[in-house]
C-alpha cells in the first residue's frame, strides 16, 4: 500500500455531539430569521400599530426613544 493515498479511515468525517448542536443552532437561527419578520407583522396588525405610515411621528420616534433608552 503506498503511504501517501489516505486510508479509508482517515477519509470520512467523524462528527460529534457539538457539531451537531452548532448546525442545529445555525438551522434554528435560520428559520426564526425567516418567521420573526412574518409575525412581527401580524402582531403590528393586532396592536394597530401602523408600519405603512412611518417616519418621525410613528415608527421613527419609537425606534429613537429605544435607542436613547439603551
Amino acid at each position: 500500500m503506498n503511504s501517501a493515498s489516505p486510508s479509508p479511515e482517515r477519509g470520512r468525517l467523524r462528527f460529534g455531539q457539538f457539531d451537531y448542536a452548532a448546525f442545529l443552532t445555525f438551522a434554528t437561527y435560520a428559520a426564526s430569521s425567516l418567521a420573526i419578520p412574518v409575525v412581527l407583522v401580524e402582531m403590528a396588525d393586532d396592536l394597530h400599530f401602523p408600519l405603512l405610515e412611518g417616519g418621525m411621528a410613528t415608527g421613527g420616534s419609537f425606534q429613537i426613544l429605544r435607542s436613547l433608552a439603551m
